[in-house]
């Protein structure tokens, strides 16, 4: 996402209650504490990143950074009741699919990239930029789902589905249970890989590549191809209709060796590597074209009721808008 590293902001950019000093770091004293504090609620994974942020943010600026850890899922609901009563976090770290419910309730204030706006990955951006044409969040990580295989069970990954239906057959037909597995759960978000490669879509796009919602392909020709795909593949036995394959169950399923194939995505890894299964990660495969999946972006948006949101805006453009921090390692 990041290109070399750039220079901080200039000090003219900064509020009159963050002066950075301008001496070199090594030589610069601490900033005397102004009492001010800036919050931000995190998940578990990068609350601990933040967190080594806080002495320098304090040495630089005298304000106190203050990280609070959440469950993913409990900093939007909370920060929903929390910011208009005026008692929410100054920044919060999210994904940009809470757009445009937050957004549209008035809880997001725009944010500024500040210098190093062309170092982040365009569709980032985008996954931030509501429909006002302002951004609302500054990007911090994306992600997507992908193709696994098991190396001992798959050790040449399919390309085409056509190639994951034969050997779905070829590794029933060896004793596994299932080759490739997917959730039979209604699940459109890892369905869309499948209905893409086979050039269906949900909504259409204008010419300016904004999305035509009185455009919808869920009964496109390509759409229909892709379902008739699957269904194949449970007329045929490799899937079982009966199975009611949630994405917990998926994931047990090629952890223990009895799904070869499977879609999913950065969060099944940890459990993956636990269990030892050799594995890789390739390209959705294609059907007609290549299948493209929805892209995920985590990012932190702005209170649009704090008091400080200068401050917010400084502390992103200077401390978290570097390679050091945006490539921290989780």
């Amino acid at each position: 996402m990041k290109k070399p590293p750039q220079k901080r902001l200039p000090p003219e950019v900064a509020t009159e209650e963050l002066t950075p000093t301008e001496a070199p770091a090594e030589e610069a004293a601490p900033a005397a504490d102004t009492g001010a504090v800036l919050t931000i609620w995190a998940d578990g994974e990068r609350a601990p990143i933040l967190e080594k942020l806080g002495d320098e943010f304090a040495a630089q600026t005298g304000v106190k950074l203050a990280v609070v850890q959440k469950a993913i899922g409990d900093i939007r609901n909370d920060f929903k009741i929390a910011a208009p009563a005026g008692s929410g976090p100054d920044i919060i770290l999210g994904a940009h699919d809470w757009l445009g419910e937050l957004n549209g309730s008035g809880l997001l204030a725009p944010v500024d990239l500040g210098p190093n706006a062309a170092n982040f990955a365009p569709n980032a951006v985008q996954a931030y930029t509501y429909t006002d044409g302002k951004l609302y969040g500054m990007p911090q990580a994306t992600e997507n789902i992908a193709f696994y295989y098991n190396t001992d069970l798959a050790p040449t990954p399919p390309t085409t589905f056509d190639e994951v239906k034969a050997m779905s057959q070829e590794i029933k037909d060896a004793g596994n249970k299932y080759g490739f597995l997917t959730q039979t759960i209604g699940d459109p978000y890892h369905f869309y890989p499948i209905q893409t490669a086979f050039g269906g879509y949900i909504f259409g796009q204008n010419a300016d590549g904004s999305y035509n919602a009185e455009d919808l392909g869920l009964n496109s020709e390509g759409s229909v191809a892709a379902l008739e795909w699957l269904n194949s593949m449970y007329e045929d036995g490799l899937l079982d209709r009966n199975g009611n394959i949630d994405g917990d169950l998926m994931l047990s399923a090629f952890q223990n060796g009895d799904a070869a194939m499977m879609i999913s995505g950065p969060w099944a890894l940890n459990g993956i590597r636990e269990a030892g299964v050799p594995y890789a990660i390739t390209n959705i495969p294609t059907g007609t074209q290549p299948g493209a999946p929805f892209l995920g972006v985590q990012g932190f948006m702005i209170n649009a009721f704090s008091k400080n949101q200068l401050l917010a805006q400084t502390f992103l453009q200077q401390f978290v808008a570097t390679d050091a921090t945006m490539q921290a390692p989780l």
